[in-house]
């Protein structure tokens, strides 16, 4: 009897292709436009975001406790070395009092103030009103005299001199 013929791919001769090598630039590609989609999604919420914290109060808007405006907007969390931009911020304390400060660097400025009285946590609002008075808590807040100059930021009308009753 005959003996077969081994069967092995180098004893058939077959002609085997090679497959070239897969390269990262498509995963490059990807990650790029995934990138770009995230930041188109994320681009409208920080410019709204932004818009609201950098407007000021105009008569008849309110500013719950907690909240605040800022001249810097979102750019606050960047160090002014690199922004140049020196960020007022007028903010609605939990205890009624309501603050203008001047950050400057390092150097923190009281601006204005105004002490009012809260009910309650959920009831703590600063209301510029339509005749630019205040009421803190719902109560008609009054002050001495208004010193500085309080436009534009961060009120768009001055608000008006009023005298404490004695």
């Amino acid at each position: 009897m005959e003996k077969e013929p081994e069967r092995t791919l180098e004893a058939m001769e077959v002609p085997v292709k090679e497959v070239p090598e897969m390269t990262s630039s498509n995963d490059g590609q990807g990650s790029l436009l995934l990138l770009f989609i995230f930041l188109w999604i994320l681009t409208p919420i920080l410019i709204a975001i932004n818009a609201r914290i950098t407007t000021p109060l105009s008569p008849g808007d309110s500013l719950p406790a907690g909240q605040y405006r800022s001249t810097c907007g979102l750019l606050s969390i960047i160090p002014q070395e690199y922004t140049g931009c020196v960020d007022k911020v007028l903010e609605m304390k939990d205890d009624g009092l309501l603050t203008l400060t001047e950050y400057d660097g390092e150097i923190e400025t009281l601006i204005w103030e105004l002490k009012g009285s809260c009910p309650s946590d959920t009831e703590c609002v600063a209301t510029f009103e339509e005749d630019t008075s205040f009421t803190i808590g719902g109560k008609l807040v009054t002050k001495k005299k208004v010193d500085v100059t309080l436009t534009p930021f961060p009120f768009t009308t001055q608000p008006i001199k009023t005298k404490r009753k004695k």
